[in-house]
Parts: C-alpha cells; structure tokens; sequence
C-alpha cells in the first residue's frame, strides 16, 4: 500500500508515516502558500487534460483526477469544521472518516469536476483583496501551534493586531 493511504483502519504508525510523507512533500514551501495557490494550479491542470483522462483512474482500486479534486473540495469542508470545533471547545474530539466510503457513498466518481474545483476554490480562499485592515486566521507552526488572529494592512504589510483565535471568538472576557 501506498504512503499516501490513510486509511480510517491505520495504526499510530501508519499515520505518522502518512503524515510525514505529506510534509515531506513542501520541502522548503510554506504550506499556506501551497493551499492558497492550489485552485490556480489546478485549474491550469485541468486545461491541459482531456475530459478521458479527467475520468480515467490512475489504476484498479484507485481515483480519478476528478474524485481527487472532489476529495480536495470535501477535505477542506472537513478542515474548516475541525478548525470550528477547535476554536468553539476546549480540546475537542476531531473524528476522522473514510475517504473511500465517502467517495463512494457521495459518487465522486459522477461528478462534474470543474464543480469539483469550484468547491475547492471556494472553501480555500475566495473573498476580496481588502486594501487596509484586514483580519485573517494564522497558524503559528514555528511556535506554539495556536491559531491566531492577525489585523494587518494589506496596503503597507504593517501588523496592527493580534490575538488568539479562542480570545476573538468569546471577546476579552474569555470563554
């Protein structure tokens, strides 16, 4: 099996190896840049491939591009609920799922991909380019390993404020 397999049925282990082979694969890139560049990339992807391929798994028992786009667009459903749960409890339980069960059970396979990536492009970064104070979520990766809320200017870069996500969500007065 591959590395890239992360089954709901893996061990500690073998979630470490999965998680560690994604990190592996940044190198050097921050991983938001990553994340925020992805639609674009894919979108010029898709214009290169015709729709056969687009429809065509890669091998027996594997996805699609299309059930992969659409796996994108659900994973950053997911990631935005988990990111909710962290923010409004205290330690929350973050459950995993299946993916194959849901690629099943919600046909990725019937999918139209470009619905796929709009999904995608929408729960990764769609809004206005705000030229002044703009609040936006952080995550303090070299640090900590909190999530942040940071006012910044996007006109002249400056940091005007920053506080944590759980103080923003209840106001100063903490939970």
């Amino acid at each position: 099996m591959s590395i890239f397999s992360n089954l709901a049925s893996s061990t500690p282990a073998e979630i470490a190896a999965y998680t560690a082979g994604l990190l592996h694969l940044f190198g050097d890139h921050d991983p938001v840049i990553i994340l925020r560049e992805s639609p674009a990339a894919l979108q010029r992807f898709l214009d290169t491939v015709p729709t056969q391929i687009v429809a065509s798994p890669e091998a027996p028992g594997k996805w699609s591009i299309r059930e992969v786009v659409q796996h994108l667009a659900d994973s950053e459903l997911v990631g935005g609920f988990r990111l909710r749960m962290i923010l409004a409890h205290d330690r929350p339980p973050l459950a995993g799922y299946d993916q194959d069960l849901w690629a099943r059970r919600l046909r990725y396979r019937d999918v139209e991909v470009r619905d796929a990536l709009e999904q995608f492009t929408a729960y990764v970064y769609q809004r206005d380019n705000t030229a002044g104070a703009h609040r936006e979520f952080w995550y303090h990766a070299g640090g900590c390993h909190a999530w942040l809320v940071v006012t910044r200017n996007t006109l002249t870069h400056d940091i005007l404020a920053v506080e944590s996500a759980t103080q923003a969500l209840h106001g100063a007065a903490g939970p």
